[in-house]
């Protein structure tokens, strides 16, 4: 079987370029740090609500500028966000946000922010973000949960 020479050119520059392409994600991945994210804990799912820190949601503050607010994914909320309540924090501060899920799989998203994390059963999420801009910033969740995903929300409105 005779390959014709457009062939072996075509199939060259297809290999070149998937090379150049792969270099090129490589080195974005190490140049920017990205890297997966590992749970900073496992959980039981079905004692969360007895188990510290989510026995008690909320925002506590642990150092001048600095949170941890401790938020129970379920479905269709985020524990302590009924849709009327929201984190109020001073501009620059630095919240983690300490999360897990007690029933399915959730996402955790605050819009025009880099904060995007899955929260998932049995495990412990943890993220963390300076709001340096005053302003209302949503969490939504980004994986879909149920019917009433579309309800579940929160707010942090940094002063």
């Amino acid at each position: 079987m005779k390959i014709h020479p457009f062939e072996k050119l075509f199939v060259a520059i297809s290999a070149v370029l998937l090379g150049l392409g792969l270099v090129a994600i490589g080195a974005t991945v190490f140049a920017a740090g990205i890297h997966l994210p590992a749970p900073h804990g496992r959980i039981d799912p079905t004692k969360l609500a007895s188990t510290v820190p989510f026995d008690s949601p909320g925002l506590q503050q642990t150092g001048p500028n600095q949170y941890n607010a401790v938020i129970v994914a379920q479905v269709w909320q985020f524990t302590p966000f009924p849709p009327t309540t929201q984190i109020e924090i001073p501009a620059g501060s630095t919240v983690t946000f300490t999360l897990s899920s007690s029933d399915v799989v959730h996402g955790f998203m605050i819009q025009n922010t880099d904060v995007n994390a899955m929260v998932i059963p049995g495990e412990i999420t943890q993220v963390t973000h300076t709001f340096d801009r005053p302003g209302e910033y949503l969490i939504i969740c980004h994986e879909y949960c149920g019917i009433g995903h579309d309800q579940m929300f929160g707010k942090v409105l940094v002063a």
